[in-house]
């Protein structure tokens, strides 16, 4: 019952529990925004790895940022970002996914001031 009762704390509060195992065990977390990410990777650098799904809310500062046909996932990730909501990452991947997440790297490294950039390609 213990890890049923913490995949539904993860579940219910993906972002506060994260910040607990940050400072529970002193490690990195790594985001990243989809699955061609590398997971085992950011697992063996001995780092958390945290899927970033983007919340539901108002989009008022990535707006300033973002053409308004970017996807709903990059805007409410970079509002998420630039209201440091995410500030407890320590790094972020962008995959070679999509115009928008490659955008959302450069944005990313002028405008969020936490966390290093390192760009994935995927074959």
């Amino acid at each position: 019952m213990k890890n049923l009762d913490e995949i539904r704390e993860v579940v219910r509060d993906p972002y506060g529990y994260a910040k607990k195992y940050k400072a529970k065990t002193h490690k990195k977390i790594v985001g990243y925004f989809c699955s061609y990410a590398p997971e085992e990777i950011i697992w063996a650098a001995g780092a958390l790895p945290f899927r970033i799904f983007g919340r539901k809310g108002n989009i008022r500062l990535a707006d300033q940022h973002l053409q308004s046909y970017c996807c709903s996932l990059v805007r409410s990730v970079l509002e998420e970002a630039l209201s440091g909501e995410l500030n407890f990452l320590d790094g972020t991947i962008f995959p070679h996914t999509c115009d928008s997440i490659q955008r959302l790297s450069d944005i990313w490294r002028l405008n969020v001031p936490f966390g290093f950039i390192p760009m994935w390609y995927c074959p």
